[in-house]
């Protein structure tokens, strides 16, 4: 979908409404009034279907009985501990793409400075890499690894 610019006249109270409600779900009022206006005319906008993908990604996560947060912005948060030296939080951020030029992003980060987890963790992140690049599907998507 291509957006554009248009000049509206509307009376103030409804402005008002709009942006006490675009306020309370985090948008701007353009991305607010789009989200109303495709709705009511049925169709998907590439926000929605991304928040379509954030929400499932949460609902999976708690359906495995995990912990996961949604965010205003197509982004969803799930953070797990695991048994190691300190117990350290894994974090996991899911942002899903509502420009089209890719479908989403998973970014994985830990809180710790310890360097045998550290590796173990990029060990683990080539090996993933690695099974992605041999899907029969797999067409070149970007991939990054990177301590930051």
């Amino acid at each position: 979908m291509s957006k554009s610019i248009y000049s509206l006249t509307l009376y103030d109270e409804i402005i008002s409404v709009v942006d006490k409600n675009a306020e309370k779900y985090g948008l701007s009022r353009s991305s607010y009034l789009n989200a109303v206006l495709a709705e009511y005319f049925g169709l998907d906008t590439p926000r929605f279907k991304a928040g379509e993908m954030a929400d499932a990604f949460v609902d999976e996560a708690r359906n495995r009985g995990l912990s996961a947060n949604r965010n205003t912005d197509c982004s969803a948060v799930l953070m797990t501990r695991f048994s190691y030296l300190y117990n350290p939080t894994l974090r996991y951020r899911f942002e899903a793409n509502e420009h089209g030029d890719y479908c989403a992003k998973i970014k994985v980060s830990v809180r710790s400075s310890n360097p045998a987890l550290q590796k173990h963790l990029d060990d683990f992140y080539h090996i993933w890499l690695s099974l992605e690049s041999n899907r029969s599907d797999y067409d070149g998507e970007r991939h990054e690894i990177s301590n930051g």
